[in-house]
C-alpha cells in the first residue's frame, strides 16, 4: 500500500465516527438517565453534606419505568452482540454462576420473610444484569473508560452547577461536597472518575487527561469520606503499577509524604500553631466518630446484624427482605438512630441471601480477577481498570453498600466484568486488524 492524503483522510474519519457509533452512546445517555431519575436528588445540594439524607426506598412508577427503560436498552445491546467480535461467546466459567446468582436470588422469594419484596427486587436486580450483560458485549475495556469518564463527569459537573445554584458550595459549616448524591456515594462517583481518566491517561498518554485526575481527586477528598477516598487511592496506585514500575512511583510516594509533613512541621514551627492530627484523620469532620447521625459509629449496628444472621446463616432472609418494619423499628430502638441498611456489602449480603449468595458472588470476583490478569499477560493491559473497579468496590465495601445498591455503582461494575466475559482473548495480527476496523465501522476488505 501507498500512503495517500485520501487515505489518511479515511482513516482519520473513520476514527471521528468510532465515537459517533450507536453503541457507546446510547448506552451512555440511557445511564445517565437512569441514575439522574433514580437516584439524583438536589436536596443534598442544598446542605453542602452537612447531614446525609435517609435513601429513598419506595418505588414509584417513574423508578419502574426507569428500569424497564434501562434493562430495554440492555437487552437490546445483548441481542445485537458486538460489531467487533459477532462470532465471540462468553467466558462461561464467569457467565454461567453470574446467572446462577441471578436466579438464585429470585429463587429466595420461596423462603423470603417478605415474598413481595424478594420479587420485586429481584426483577430489578435481573434488569441491571441484563443491562450490564448487554453494555459489556459491545463495549471493550476502552470503551468502558471512556463511558465512565463522560458519565461520572456529567454527574460532577451537574452536582458543582446544583450547589453553585443552592450557594452551598464550599459555604456551610464541615461542609463535605455532596452534588447529587450524599457524600458517600459521590466519593465513589470521583473514584470512578479518578481511575478511568488514569487508565486512558495510561493507556493513550492523552495530556490532558491528568487535569480530570486532578479534578476528580479534588472533589474526592472534598467529599470528606474516608473509606471512599482511601478504596480510590489504594485503587489508584495499583492500576498505575500494571502499566510501570510501580518502585519509582513509591518512591515518589514516599518522597511526596515526607516533603508534606516536613512542610506541617514547618508550618507549627513558623506559627506557633499545633496540628491537629485527630482533626486530620477524620478529613476535617469534626469528631463525628461517636456521633450515629454521621453514618458512623457502625459497630453496634454489626453486632446486631450478625445476631439476625446468625438465625439464617445459610439462605439468609430473602433478597431484599431482611429490612421490614418491624426490623427496622427494632435497629431504630437498639441503636438510637433509623437506618435502611447495615452499613457493610458483606454484612447486608449474608443478611439477605446467606452464605451461598455470598460465595456465589465472591467466585465471580475471583474469576473475573483471574481472567483479567490472563488477558494483561496476553498483551491487553487495559483490562486493569476493571480490576481497579472491583478493588475499589471491595475495600469499600467493607463500610459501604453502594456497589450492592442497585444503581449506577452496580452497573458500572456489571458492566466491567462482562467486559471481561465477552472480552476476546489471543488475536493474531491480522484478527486483531479485523477487529479494530470493526469497532471503525470498516470492512476487513476496504484497504484492498
Amino acid at each position: 500500500h501507498h500512503w495517500s492524503p485520501l487515505l489518511s483522510l479515511g482513516d482519520s474519519l473513520s476514527a471521528a465516527t468510532h465515537w459517533l457509533r450507536i453503541e457507546f452512546w446510547l448506552p451512555v445517555a440511557t445511564v445517565f438517565t437512569f441514575c439522574m431519575v433514580v437516584s439524583a436528588d438536589q436536596g443534598y445540594a442544598t446542605i453542602g453534606g452537612d447531614e446525609v439524607y435517609n435513601p429513598r426506598v419506595l418505588s414509584n412508577i417513574i423508578r419502574q419505568a426507569a428500569f424497564l427503560g434501562l434493562g430495554s436498552v440492555g437487552g437490546l445491546m445483548l441481542l445485537r452482540g458486538s460489531p467487533a467480535s459477532p462470532q465471540s461467546h462468553p467466558a462461561w466459567t464467569i457467565f454461567v454462576p453470574v446467572i446462577l446468582l441471578t436466579f438464585y436470588m429470585l429463587a429466595s422469594v420461596f423462603w423470603s420473610d417478605d415474598p413481595q419484596m424478594t420479587f420485586k427486587r429481584s426483577i430489578t436486580a435481573l434488569l441491571v444484569v441484563v443491562t450490564g450483560l448487554g453494555i459489556g458485549r459491545v463495549w471493550d475495556a476502552k470503551y468502558l473508560s471512556w463511558g465512565i469518564v463522560v458519565i461520572s463527569g456529567l454527574f460532577l459537573a451537574a452536582g458543582i452547577l446544583t450547589e453553585l445554584r443552592y450557594r452551598s458550595f464550599l459555604e456551610v459549616d464541615e461542609y463535605r461536597f455532596s452534588g447529587l448524591f450524599n457524600p458517600a456515594k459521590q466519593a465513589i462517583n470521583c473514584g470512578f472518575l479518578l481511575l478511568a481518566s488514569l487508565a486512558i491517561y495510561l493507556k493513550e498518554k492523552k495530556t490532558w487527561m491528568l487535569l480530570i485526575v486532578g479534578i476528580a481527586a479534588t472533589f474526592l477528598i472534598l467529599t470528606k469520606a474516608r473509606t471512599g477516598t482511601a478504596a480510590a487511592l489504594v485503587s489508584a496506585v495499583w492500576l498505575i503499577s500494571q502499566y510501570s514500575n510501580i518502585r519509582g512511583w513509591l518512591i515518589l510516594g514516599i518522597a511526596g509524604a515526607a516533603l508534606g509533613v516536613s512542610g506541617l512541621l514547618l508550618y507549627q514551627g513558623a506559627t506557633g500553631q499545633s496540628i491537629e492530627t485527630q482533626r486530620l484523620a477524620t478529613m476535617g469532620r469534626n469528631e463525628e466518630s461517636a456521633d450515629p447521625r454521621k453514618l458512623t459509629g457502625r459497630l453496634p449496628i454489626w453486632q446486631h446484624a450478625i445476631q439476625e444472621v446468625a438465625d439464617r446463616p445459610i439462605l439468609g432472609h430473602g433478597y431484599g427482605a431482611f429490612w421490614t418494619m418491624g426490623r427496622l423499628a427494632e435497629f431504630e430502638r437498639l441503636n438510637g438512630w433509623a437506618l435502611y441498611h447495615a452499613h457493610s456489602t458483606y454484612l447486608e449480603t449474608l443478611l439477605n441471601i446467606g452464605i451461598v449468595g455470598l460465595v456465589l458472588g465472591t467466585l465471580v470476583i475471583f474469576l473475573v480477577l483471574h481472567r483479567s490478569k490472563l488477558l494483561r499477560r496476553k498483551g491487553q493491559v487495559e483490562t486493569a481498570l476493571v480490576s481497579a473497579l472491583i478493588l475499589l468496590a471491595a475495600i469499600g465495601g467493607f463500610f459501604e453498600i453502594a456497589f450492592i445498591s442497585l444503581e449506577y455503582e452496580s452497573l458500572v461494575l456489571m458492566t466491567a466484568i462482562s467486559t471481561i466475559i465477552f472480552s476476546v482473548g489471543y488475536q493474531s495480527p491480522n484478527t486483531a486488524a479485523i477487529r479494530r476496523r470493526a469497532m471503525q465501522g470498516r470492512s476487513p476488505v476496504d484497504d484492498r
